[in-house]
C-alpha cells in the first residue's frame, strides 16, 4: 500500500492542473475489446462528486457501483474547482480493492487502477492503465421538412422526423413561432422559451401548427441517464394559409 500511495503521489506531481467541468461526463475506454473499465461516469451532484464505473463481464459490463471521488491540487491552498490535478475513488469488489486515478490528458482521461485482493487467493496485486475518451450522444439528423419548408395545406398538421441516435433513450424537440408571442419576434426571444417543448420516445413528432407564419424547430437525444446530445441547428418552415 505505502508503495501504492508513493506511486500516487508521483504521478499526481507529474500533472498539468485543470478544472472539474473537465473531468465530469461519461467517457468511454478508447479499447473496445478492453477486459477490464469499460466506461466511467464523473458527475456533481449537492456539492459532491462521484464516480460510477462499469467493467468487462459478459453477457453486459458489470456496475462496480458509485463511489465519492477525491479531488487534489498542488498544495493545501490549491482550489479544488479550478486547479486539480487527478481525482482518486475506491471501490471494493467483495474480492479485492481498487483505487482509481484519474488524470486529463488533452481531451481523453487517463485511468489508473490498482488492484489489491483481499481474498485468500495467491493472485498478485497489479496496475493498469486505460484512456478514456468521453462517450457523447450524437445531434440526430433531421430529415423533415426539409429548412425553409412551405405549407399550404390546412389544418397545419405538421411531422417532424430525424434520425435514430445509438444510446438515446428519448428526445426532446422545440418548436418555436414567429409572431405568437409578439409581432416581429419568436417567442424564445420574448420568453426566453420556445412556443412547444416535448419529449418524446420515437424519432418523429406531431402537432398541429398555429397561424399562417414562420415557424422552426430543432431536435436532440437523451440518455436513459438525461444527458443529452448537443441541439441541432433550427430548420425554418412557413404556412400560407
Amino acid at each position: 500500500m505505502k508503495k501504492i500511495i508513493l506511486f500516487m503521489i508521483v504521478f499526481a506531481m507529474s500533472l498539468s492542473a485543470t478544472t472539474l467541468s473537465q473531468f465530469t461526463g461519461n467517457w468511454k475506454n478508447t479499447n473496445s475489446k478492453s477486459r477490464g473499465i469499460t466506461k466511467v461516469k464523473i458527475s456533481k451532484s449537492n456539492q459532491q462528486l462521484k464516480m460510477q464505473v462499469f467493467g468487462s463481464c459478459s453477457p453486459r459490463d458489470c456496475d462496480w457501483g458509485s463511489q465519492k471521488v477525491y479531488p487534489y491540487g498542488r498544495s493545501t491552498s490549491s482550489n479544488l474547482q479550478r486547479n486539480i490535478l487527478a481525482l482518486s475513488a475506491t471501490f471494493n469488489t467483495g474480492f479485492s480493492k481498487k483505487i482509481l486515478v484519474v488524470k486529463r490528458k488533452g481531451n481523453k482521461l487517463v485511468v489508473q487502477s490498482f488492484t489489491r485482493f483481499t481474498d485468500k487467493s495467491r493472485r498478485s496485486n497489479y496496475m493498469t492503465t486505460e484512456t478514456f475518451i468521453e462517450d457523447k450522444l450524437a445531434t440526430p439528423k433531421q430529415i423533415t421538412p426539409q429548412n425553409n419548408a412551405i405549407f399550404d395545406h390546412f389544418p397545419r398538421k405538421t411531422v417532424l422526423k430525424w434520425s435514430k441516435v445509438i444510446g438515446a433513450k428519448s428526445y426532446g424537440v422545440e418548436i418555436d413561432c414567429l409572431h405568437c408571442c409578439k409581432s416581429g419576434k419568436w417567442c424564445l426571444d420574448v420568453k426566453g422559451k420556445a412556443w412547444k417543448t416535448a419529449k418524446v420516445n420515437t424519432e418523429k413528432y406531431s402537432f398541429t401548427y398555429v397561424g399562417a407564419q414562420s415557424g422552426k424547430w430543432r431536435v436532440w437525444a437523451i440518455d436513459k441517464n438525461g444527458n443529452r446530445s448537443p441541439k441541432s441547428k433550427w430548420r425554418t418552415f412557413k404556412y400560407t394559409k
